[in-house]
This record gives structure tokens, C-alpha cells and sequence, in this order.
């Protein structure tokens, strides 16, 4: 690449950063952290200054309240909308042939062959709406029940509308 392409693809890089800059900063971030060396440099850098970064969050939340209530609606918003999604790639529905509820808040993830508790324990206990949406949601191992079916297939060993 000669210098005068350099050039031009720097100013075309300048002029696309001036038209959006969120965007374009948005964009940089993903790329850096899609690539190993960014998230190999972001825990060297976490491991290195753990208790100082540890910290500064904890000072940043205890004195400001406001923050903290925003950050956890932020939480409560994206869990609510992967939560949706998981139950549209699921199929909306409870899977019992009785039962049919469609009410999103009532419905769960079941873990089909019972081994649900070795797969939280593998890949952690909270990640696991994470997990399915990395992975494509798999049909083969999980299916949507209703809170009642779940329970009662998990307690009793079989659900109440079969």
C-alpha cells in the first residue's frame, strides 16, 4: 500500500469518525474486544490491579445512589428482553400438551434430559439465558414449561396435566 493510500483511507477513516463518532467508537470497541489480544490484555490488566479496580467500583456505586438504580434497570431491561427471546426461539408456549400457558413471565427453561443442575454448575448459574442465545438456542436438550409443569416435573416427577 503506497503512502498516498494510506492517506486517503486515513481522512476516509476521519470523515466517518466526524459524521457518527458513537458509532464509529462503538464499532472500534467490538472489534478490539472481539480479538483475543484485547481480551487477553483486559484480564492481564484486571488481574494486575484487581483489588484498586475492585475499589473504585465499589466507591463509585455506595456514593451514588442514582447510578446504582440505573444500572440495575439497565439489568432488569436487557434480562427482560433476552428473556423474551429465549421464549420466541422456544416457541412461545408452555410444551406440556395440557397446560398450552403463554404468558411470558410464567414460562421457563427445562433442562429435557433432568441434568439441569450439572449444566448451571458447568457454565455457571447465571449465564445460562447467556449461553442459550450464544448457542442458537438448542432445541435438542431444552424446552419452554410453564412454572407449574417445571416444578412439578422437577418435585414430583412428572407434570399434573399428563
Amino acid at each position: 500500500m503506497t503512502e498516498e493510500q494510506k492517506t486517503k483511507n486515513r481522512e476516509r477513516e476521519r470523515r466517518k469518525y466526524k459524521a457518527n463518532p458513537a458509532r464509529e467508537r462503538a464499532r472500534s470497541r467490538k472489534r478490539y474486544w472481539a480479538s483475543d489480544s484485547g481480551r487477553v490484555r483486559g484480564r492481564e490488566r484486571y488481574r494486575k490491579n484487581r483489588e484498586r479496580i475492585r475499589k473504585q467500583v465499589t466507591a463509585r456505586y455506595s456514593g451514588n445512589p442514582v447510578l446504582r438504580e440505573r444500572i440495575k434497570k439497565t439489568s432488569r431491561d436487557y434480562n427482560w428482553r433476552l428473556h423474551l427471546e429465549i421464549v420466541a426461539a422456544y416457541g412461545g408456549q408452555c410444551a406440556c400438551r395440557g397446560c398450552g400457558v403463554r404468558e411470558p413471565r410464567w414460562l421457563q427453561v427445562d433442562h429435557i434430559n433432568g441434568r439441569g443442575g450439572e449444566h448451571r454448575k458447568r457454565i455457571g448459574q447465571t449465564r445460562v439465558p447467556a449461553w442459550l442465545k450464544r448457542n442458537n438456542f438448542p432445541k435438542d436438550n431444552f424446552r419452554l414449561l410453564c412454572a407449574n409443569c417445571n416444578f412439578a416435573r422437577a418435585f414430583y416427577g412428572g407434570c399434573p396435566h399428563r
